[in-house]
């Protein structure tokens, strides 16, 4: 089965609309990951599969399965790595 990896980020400061950006879409986990290293202003691993930065992101990459699925909720398949 094929997945896409989804990498999302929001900021801790911003109270105003939608928090939760997607800042990559890939198809190659290792790539997932490398985005998650290297977004925002000095990214460190928080806990697994979560990274915080000094500028309040804190980004994660969920998966899911390519093509049609069945009704899976949003932010319940993150990756920890």
């Amino acid at each position: 089965m094929s997945e896409v990896f989804i990498v999302y980020t929001y900021n801790q400061n911003r109270c105003s609309g939608s928090r939760e950006k997607v800042i990559g879409t890939y198809l190659c986990l290792e790539d997932a990951i490398q985005r998650v290293k290297t977004f925002g202003d000095s990214p460190y691993k928080y806990s697994p599969g979560i990274y915080y930065t000094k500028d309040n992101f804190v980004t994660f990459v969920e998966r899911y399965p390519l093509g049609d699925c069945k009704n899976i909720e949003m932010f319940t398949t993150r990756v920890d790595f």
